[in-house]
């Protein structure tokens, strides 16, 4: 059983919890400040009994009112035209919402993704 697996198997009285779907999620935003800075592009993939479903992913780009700077393009890789044509923001939460379907968020650094989220 590998680690997350493990991890999430049990809750506060060590009863086993095995959720069918988890979701890992990654965002990439405009820079670290919550109150100013923007989501560019979010991603996610599913956990499902313990193996990863490369076929039940979600992706999607913000569009921004302003293209992130050169050096912040270098860290996420979403260029300027792509930032420009994305989805805005209450459409691409909505459609990551449908398909995550209620599963539980897991992620690398959660609570600075969570910040954003909320």
């Amino acid at each position: 059983m590998s680690l997350l697996t493990n991890w999430f198997s049990r809750g506060e009285s060590g009863a086993r919890l095995r959720p069918k779907r988890i979701v890992v999620i990654d965002l990439e935003t405009s820079g670290l400040d919550t109150q100013r800075d923007t989501i560019i592009s979010f991603g996610g993939v599913a956990i499902v009994q313990g193996e990863v479903r490369v076929g039940d992913g979600f992706e999607m780009v913000v569009k921004q009112e302003t293209v992130s700077s050169d050096a912040n393009i270098v860290i996420h890789g979403v260029m300027g035209q792509s930032q420009r044509n994305g989805v805005p923001l209450a459409e691409a939460m909505q459609a990551f919402e449908t398909w995550r379907d209620g599963a539980p968020l897991v992620g690398w650094h959660i609570a600075f993704d969570m910040a954003f989220l909320n």
